[in-house]
């Protein structure tokens, strides 16, 4: 869930951080960058809301962890209304442990 709160708050670099070594070699940082700009404004008109700004993780569930690799799913609410849901995507994404840390491993 850090990952996630650290790019709803803009903080790429320690977002970037929680990607998987396999993602981070696909997408150099500055593409990464790009594409985080544009993702950001279509994530929130998916949620409905005009930027992510207030978006914080309420909270994740994983299932399938076996070793160094499992599923989460996230759902994402509002940092000044708790009880309001903005996404809870019911899709899991793929995750990987790798030095220390669980990271996203989902490079699409």
């Amino acid at each position: 869930m850090d990952t996630a709160n650290a790019y709803f708050s803009g903080d790429l670099t320690r977002s970037y951080a929680g990607l998987s070594a396999r993602c981070r070699d696909l997408e150099p940082f500055d593409a990464y960058k790009s594409s985080v700009a544009a993702g950001k404004v279509s994530t929130a008109r998916k949620m409905g809301v005009s930027s992510l700004d207030d978006a914080k993780s309420l909270r994740s569930e994983s299932r399938n962890v076996v070793g160094s690799s499992g599923e989460v799913r996230v759902w994402i609410g509002s940092k000044t209304d708790p009880s309001k849901v903005l996404s809870s995507d019911p899709a899991f994404e793929h995750w990987t442990y790798e030095d220390g840390a669980w990271k996203a491993a989902d490079c699409t």
